[in-house]
């Protein structure tokens, strides 16, 4: 079981502090994020909410997008009812109906685990192909201002044999 810590949320706040000029072109704005029950996404999941609460300006909306197959619930349950998240079950591979404009969009959904990803070979390389092809569609379509992808470091390098 994976919680939320003080001491990660003292961080994240830590971060927003130190980042809030940065990211100041977010406010009043709509990211996507997927991959948001999984460890990079709610960690920025939990900076943007910090930069929400303490940035000083309009927050920015999130749309915070899982299917929560890999990514635990627990790490982002403590943000359910925040006014500007929007929590959506749903996989990337799948398109993606947007009721609203999308400016910035943040593709963190992996299947990063050598455990898990020894166990869902097609699915690991679905998500990380065809998830951010979706995604890059819909960047091109809403004409977002900004689009990339996070990925942890055993998805970019070579698991121990």
């Amino acid at each position: 079981m994976s919680t939320v810590t003080a001491i990660i949320r003292d961080d994240a706040r830590l971060v927003a502090a130190e980042l809030a000029r940065e990211l100041r072109p977010l406010a009043g704005t709509t990211l996507l994020l997927t991959g948001a029950g999984g460890f990079i996404g709610s960690y920025l999941l939990d900076v943007l909410a910090a930069v929400g609460r303490e940035g000083g300006g309009p927050p920015c909306h999130v749309v915070a997008l899982d299917n929560f197959r890999v990514g635990l619930p627990e790490r982002v349950q403590h943000l359910a009812g925040h006014p500007d998240i929007e929590f959506l079950s749903h996989d990337v591979t799948q398109p993606l109906p947007l009721e609203r404009p999308v400016e910035w969009l943040i593709h963190a959904a992996s299947i990063a685990s050598p455990t898990f990803y020894r166990r869902f070979p097609l699915e690991t390389i679905d998500v990380n192909v065809n998830g951010i092809w979706r995604l890059l569609e819909l960047a091109r379509r809403a004409r977002a201002a900004c689009s990339t992808s996070a990925a942890a470091r055993s998805t970019a390098t070579r698991p121990p044999r």
